[in-house]
């Protein structure tokens, strides 16, 4: 057990210590209920920054989807954190674009984080990655050419690689 908590005050110290370097004070975080988000939205709540954190259903895995939901709800109470909750139709948006199913949740999720980032005033928007994750955005860039998460406002995107 001693060496988790030295994990966590390692992430949380570098995370906070970031922030301030940066300047940033308030981060609009994407929280799945998967471990990666859950640690970086303890990490970011830990720091001292205001954080809304926003919980995208897509309610592809049916009671699993709820589960998810649930425990980032009972997370964000625990910790004192502001949540939004969004429900999506991704069947009716991925058939409008002409789109797979990943493309239009990741378009639909970074479209909210960006609304948000825009309506709260916020510093940045984080999100937990893997490395999949970063090579599935390399391959997007490079295949369908768009705007960048943060281009339109000028504000960097803030991510967590694992």
């Amino acid at each position: 057990m001693k060496r988790k908590i030295e994990i966590t005050s390692v992430l949380e110290d570098y995370v906070a210590r970031s922030l301030r370097r940066a300047g940033i004070k308030k981060v609009i975080a994407g929280v799945s209920g998967g471990a990666d988000s859950t640690a970086l939205l303890l990490a970011l709540q830990s720091s001292g920054v205001e954080v809304i954190a926003i919980h995208c259903n897509f309610h592809l895995r049916g009671d699993e989807s709820m589960r998810d939901q649930h425990a980032v709800e009972s997370l964000c109470h625990r910790n004192g954190v502001l949540l939004k909750k969004v429900d999506f139709d991704v069947e009716a948006f991925r058939e409008n674009k002409n789109i797979s199913i990943e493309m239009a949740c990741r378009d639909l999720r970074y479209d909210v984080f960006r609304k948000e980032l825009h309506d709260s005033g916020a510093d940045r928007i984080a999100v937990a990655h893997n490395a999949d994750d970063n090579v599935e955005t390399l391959f997007l860039n490079l295949l369908r050419p768009r705007l960048k998460l943060g281009q339109e406002t000028g504000k960097e995107v803030l991510m967590m690689r694992r």
